[in-house]
């Protein structure tokens, strides 16, 4: 589920009971438990977020951090993007569960006892290749950028900063995700067409 922008008239027809004061116009309406928490009020100003419904990605999402309160975030905000969601604390186990998990992104902390998210990354690039496009979110608090700059030697795709926000998590998750999409769909067209042209 997302927010989306909505002008005052169109919230209006989407069912609210309109009322004007003034120079300002906002809308009221009988909302309860709106996961908006700007609208849960049930006072909808114009140009306040509305909630439209969007469809889950077959997906798999695999998040590595050593904080298990982390694991549980993202897993909740990701709930509605991906069919399948796993958490993994113990990064020196990433290879395996990778390997069993066969994931569509990995969610990665930087910053992690034992196994850096940067080792993980070191570890997981031939597997990655061998997969074509499998995109990497690294998390971190960490605003340098020798540690980014490093990641993204090592072949992450993108940064989410430490405290998380759920937008940002989702949106960049399911821009990634439409993005692996596209690569699968067009490899299995490539070899399809070459499987034909070999028979013919």
């Amino acid at each position: 589920m997302t927010c989306t922008i909505l002008p005052g008239d169109q919230a209006t027809l989407l069912g609210g009971a309109s009322s004007t004061s003034g120079p300002t116009e906002d809308h009221g309406f009988a909302l309860l438990d709106h996961p908006c928490s700007s609208i849960a009020t049930g006072r909808v100003a114009a140009g306040t977020l509305w909630q439209d419904p969007v469809p889950q990605l077959h997906a798999r999402v695999l998040i590595v951090d050593d904080e298990p309160a982390n694991v549980l975030l993202l897993e909740e905000f990701l709930s509605d993007t991906a069919t399948e969601v796993r958490g993994l604390t113990d990064s020196r186990q990433v290879e395996q569960v990778f390997k069993e998990f066969e994931p569509d992104i990995v969610l990665l902390d930087l910053h992690m006892p034992a196994v850096d998210g940067q080792e993980v990354l070191r570890r997981l690039s031939s597997a990655r290749e061998s997969l074509g496009f499998l995109p990497v979110i690294v998390l971190t608090a960490d605003t340098g950028r020798v540690a980014r700059n490093s990641a993204l030697l090592l072949g992450a795709n993108d940064f989410l900063l430490k405290p998380l926000d759920r937008t940002e998590v989702v949106l960049r998750v399911r821009n990634l995700l439409h993005t692996r999409e596209l690569f699968v769909d067009l490899a299995e067209a490539t070899r399809l067409l070459e499987r034909d042209q070999k028979s013919s």
